[in-house]
């Protein structure tokens, strides 16, 4: 077993990060912020056809579940 010096921990470390820092710059892409985009409108649109669906879902969830799916639910139907 190779024992790592201190130093040279810090170096792989720091290449980590620079690997992981170049691959979230990926990201930055159009395909990729298109793609979350996507992403994000079909779940609005899943959450909504499910509260919608179902009239009696508030009974099943605490007052601040039920606050929070309220506002989620405006908020997904003003876009």
């Amino acid at each position: 077993m190779r024992k790592i010096s201190r130093p040279e921990k810090w170096r792989e470390l720091v290449e980590q990060s620079k690997n992981q820092i170049e691959n979230f710059n990926d990201f930055s892409e159009d395909t990729a912020i298109v793609w979350a985009d996507n992403q994000i409108k079909d779940y609005k649109r899943a959450m909504l056809i499910l509260a919608r669906s179902n009239s009696n879902w508030a009974m099943n969830v605490s007052d601040d579940d039920e606050k929070l799916i309220d506002t989620m639910i405006r908020r997904a139907e003003a876009v």
